[in-house]
């Protein structure tokens, strides 16, 4: 989802990747930075009944190889890619260098129906994708406050969550997406809430839900400028119930792709899951390396064979096709070649067997 998101498509009606525009890029796959996020919640406090400065200062260490690490790694990877590709004049100057971790009021605003702006940290210098790994950080170092509010306010944490999503109600510094979705996470873990059997009761009603949110907001996107549809009010709540609704959605979908019956190893062994879990630990790799300049090369390429109408459409086909297919074979590669370096530039995301993940003990 994410690479169709940073694949370029047209907003001119002219042009025929603008449907494209109205639907792979803006619309179905906008939930997945939530759902990542949520995800990094839940798995930051899956399975723990404490908290303690001891239990911090070991997720402080795991995200260090996990996280910090490969953040340094790519920024660096970025520039010099840039630098091969176009020159110096691409490279930000290293007296900006600070902005790899805070590039003040560099990213556009974010208005809340609350009636206030709230301008997020820019993206890092180098290598803009990056500000995702950015902020998981940051969340990770303020878990502590999460925890304690999850323990004060108990189940009332989700509507505060749930308002503060709708009314895109944001902290500075951070995006509202960032907040609201790993503290979501965290709240489904700490109070023992399996996600994928939460939407198991109705995942058809979740998924329908969703997808007709989709059509609505793909339709508004195909009306409208980029612009009106990331400021305006009323197309932000919509774009905040299509995250909202797909990211329960996606879980939905992951439901119904398991057994109902038997053991965790016996359900997830369908070959849609082994396939699954195969390439899941090539998520990582494939977001870092999607947005090298060294692929957006191909186009230069490939355009001067395409008619101009057609040379948008086409490039986010083999764009997509591409991505999605040579970057993981490179992982595998890496991964049989290289694996040390692979786990060092992944943060120990690399190929293995799957194991039993911690599943809460009052799912419901």
């Amino acid at each position: 989802m994410i690479v169709f998101m940073h694949t370029e498509a047209s907003w001119d009606h002219a042009d025929p990747s603008s449907i494209l525009n109205a639907t792979l890029c803006w619309t179905i796959p906008i939930a997945a930075r939530a759902t990542f996020l949520f995800i990094g919640g839940y798995l930051l406090f899956a399975g723990r009944q404490t908290f303690g400065p001891h239990d911090y200062l070991h997720s402080l260490r795991r995200r260090v190889t996990s996280l910090l690490i490969p953040y340094f790694i790519w920024i660096i990877i970025g520039y010099a890619c840039a630098l091969a590709m176009d020159g110096p004049e691409a490279v930000s100057h290293l007296s900006g260098i600070v902005e790899i971790f805070w590039a003040k009021g560099s990213n556009m605003a974010e208005h809340s129906l609350l009636g206030y702006d709230c301008v997020p940290l820019g993206y890092p210098g180098g290598y803009a994708v990056m500000w995702f790994v950015r902020n998981l950080m940051i969340m990770t170092l303020l878990s502590p406050v999460i925890w304690w509010l999850a323990k004060l306010l108990r189940l009332w944490i989700f509507p505060l969550i749930l308002a503060g999503i709708l009314l895109h109600a944001g902290l500075p510094g951070l995006e509202n997406r960032t907040v609201c979705y790993f503290s979501l996470g965290a709240a489904f873990a700490i109070f023992g809430i399996d996600p994928t059997a939460f939407v198991r009761r109705r995942p058809v009603v979740i998924i329908t839900a969703w997808a007709i949110l989709c059509a609505a907001g793909s339709a508004a996107i195909y009306r409208y400028d980029m612009n009106h549809i990331l400021t305006g009010p009323k197309v932000m709540l919509l774009r905040d119930l299509i995250v909202l609704s797909g990211v329960f959605a996606l879980f939905a979908i992951a439901s119904l792709s398991l057994r109902p019956r038997g053991s965790v190893e016996d359900r997830v062994s369908t070959p849609f899951n082994r396939l699954m879990l195969t390439l899941a630990p090539a998520g990582f790799f494939i977001y870092v390396v999607h947005p090298l300049a060294i692929v957006e090369a191909f186009s230069r390429i490939t355009d001067p064979l395409v008619p101009e109408k057609w040379q948008t459409f086409t490039a986010f086909i083999y764009f997509t096709v591409a991505r999605l297919s040579l970057i993981p074979l490179l992982y595998f590669a890496l991964a049989r070649v290289a694996p040390r370096t692979l786990a060092v530039i992944t943060g120990g995301r690399t190929p293995r067997r799957p194991a039993p993940i911690p599943t809460p003990t009052n799912a419901i």
